[in-house]
This record gives structure tokens, sequence and C-alpha cells, in this order.
């Protein structure tokens, strides 16, 4: 991917995604770094979150889940991270529905994370979709850049999904947030043995 392909956004333009006016002032980002293309400022998204160690049943489910939203022409959007999120962009892709990424780093490629990920950053800017982040280009991932970054996904989205989500995960912030912010959360009822269900049960 090119450097030069990306660009910056701010609230004034007319792609800049028009659920991120509703958040409070503090929790909008002031600008965004965009590598691809957005949808319309008034698409339909809907955000799919979960873990990053999902069993057979959670990625089954994600597939499944979609495909169906995808046929719909709704905008899926995530995270990018390994697991239900990367499950996400990949199926929306096979269904060539545009998916937006919102990553916890830069857009830089050398700075890009997952780096297991690059080929699907790659080809989700292909297919009509976007990368976006609200940290310079060349900001590495950090441990606060992915909590922070998780309220975007949220404001970004009508409605979060939560697959599969351990007690203490990333999924379930962006969850939290979406509850602030008003959006609608759904959970998959997820197997009660299994430790990477539990914030979906709790």
């Amino acid at each position: 991917m090119a450097e030069s392909s990306i660009y910056s956004i701010s609230k004034v333009d007319s792609h800049w995604p028009s659920l991120l006016h509703e958040l409070p002032i503090k929790a909008q980002p002031k600008q965004l770094y965009v590598k691809g293309g957005l949808p319309p400022a008034d698409a339909l998204v809907v955000a799919v979150v979960g873990t990053r160690r999902p069993s057979s049943y959670g990625k089954d489910a994600t597939a499944e889940i979609v495909r169906a939203l995808a046929r719909r022409r709704i905008v899926i959007a995530s995270g990018m991270a390994l697991g239900i999120d990367s499950i996400a962009h990949k199926t929306a892709l096979e269904e060539n529905t545009p998916t937006i990424a919102v990553l916890g780093c830069g857009l830089n490629s050398n700075v890009l994370y997952p780096k297991d990920n690059l080929a699907l950053a790659e080809k989700i800017c292909a297919q009509n979709g976007a990368l976006i982040s609200e940290y310079k280009p060349d900001q590495k991932p950090e441990l606060w850049t992915f909590p922070q970054r998780n309220r975007i996904i949220a404001g970004i989205a009508k409605a979060i999904i939560v697959i599969e989500a351990g007690e203490k995960s990333g999924a379930l912030i962006t969850a939290r947030f979406a509850t602030e912010y008003g959006r609608d959360v759904l959970a998959l009822p997820g197997q009660i043995f299994n430790s990477q269900a539990q914030g979906t049960i709790s």
C-alpha cells in the first residue's frame, strides 16, 4: 500500500461518519486518517467484534451473521484484530460488501498491527473499504491506543454485535462505549464452559 494514499478528514468533510457527531465532545476525534474509500457519511454501519481466540462455534456464527448483514448492503466495521474481527472483515469482502477497519495504530505499513493482517488491510482498501485511525500515520501500536480506538468503532456504528469475548476483553470495552453512546448492543450467547465467551454470558 502506498503511504501517499493516506489522507485526513475532519468534522466538516462530507465523508466524516455522521454518527460521530453524536458522541460527547471530548470523545469525538479531531480528525481521522483514512486509507481507501469511506462509504457515504449516512451509510448503515454495524460493528462486529470479539475474541482473538474464537471457538469453531464463534467462527461459524461470525461468518453467518456477517453474511446476512452484508447481503443487505450493511457496512461491516471492526478492529482488524486476529480472530473474530478478521473473520468479520474477510466475510464482508467475500460478499463484496465494503468493510471499515478501525486501527489502534497509524496507517503506515511499517507500523500497521497486526502484521499478519497486512494482506487483509490491502484487500479491504482494494475492495472499496477503508482503514481509519485517529493516530498519525507513523504511530506505533501501544497498550493505550487500542482501548481508545474502541470508542470510534462504537461511535461509527448503529449497532454493535459481540460474538465471543473474555471478561476483560477489548470487545467489552467497545460494548460499554456503545452503551454510553446509545447504540444497540447485541451479544451472541456463548458456551458456558468457554472462557472466551464469559463476557457475553455475564
